[in-house]
């Protein structure tokens, strides 16, 4: 685990490398249930699932602004804490968190036209949202996993292919250029930053 972080502040080993030895160091070197991860935007498609694959493994704590939570606490029953909360709420998310050895973040507005009709409120969310899961991360040596977006690269524009972790971040939307923002912030801490494309499946 500690030659992960090394390298990631050194990135002398790939993103998916990186991940893929500290899944297999808490995997099989860390009693099961006795790892604590904080799931944001766990009401979500992707951190729903997420947290579906990790909730046999892992003492899991969700937190959302509860519009699924119903249905969230028929599918894992007590298995997975739920906490309502917005994802500015410093002190909700410090006591949530307390104890969390990894973050997964991924609380965001995930369509551009929510992102062109309240930008200040996409912004709020997905910038001020991050700086405020990045410093607890940071404060309490949690390893953040920040879920991002192909945005970033652009939306419209055409780029050279193939895109690489290296490419320049050309972002033409605000959904792209406030996910840009926010990798800045998640990488204040030790973070890895995933940019999703089309996230799909059942």
């Amino acid at each position: 685990i500690f030659l992960g972080y090394y390298a990631t502040k050194r990135r002398k080993i790939k993103d998916g490398l990186l991940w893929r030895m500290v899944l297999i160091y808490y995997q099989y070197y860390m009693p099961p249930r006795s790892r604590k991860i904080l799931i944001t935007g766990i009401g979500g498609y992707i951190c729903s699932n997420i947290a579906a694959r990790l909730v046999p493994h892992y003492n899991l704590v969700g937190v959302g602004i509860g519009t699924m939570f119903p249905v969230l606490k028929e599918v894992f029953k007590e298995r997975v804490k739920l906490v309502e909360a917005d994802i500015t709420d410093m002190k909700t998310l410090q006591k949530s968190s307390k104890g969390a050895e990894i973050i997964i973040h991924g609380a965001s507005p995930q369509t551009e036209r929510f992102c062109q009709e309240h930008p200040k409120e996409a912004r709020r969310v997905i910038v001020e949202g991050t700086k405020v899961v990045a410093d607890i991360a940071k404060k309490q040596g949690a390893f953040l996993i920040h879920l991002s977006t192909l945005s970033v690269y652009s939306t419209h524009r055409e780029r050279a292919m193939p895109l690489t972790e290296d490419s320049e971040l050309l972002p033409d939307s605000n959904y792209g250029l406030f996910k840009a923002e926010a990798e800045k912030e998640a990488r204040r801490a030790h973070s890895l930053v995933l940019r999703l494309s089309n996230v799909f499946g059942t």
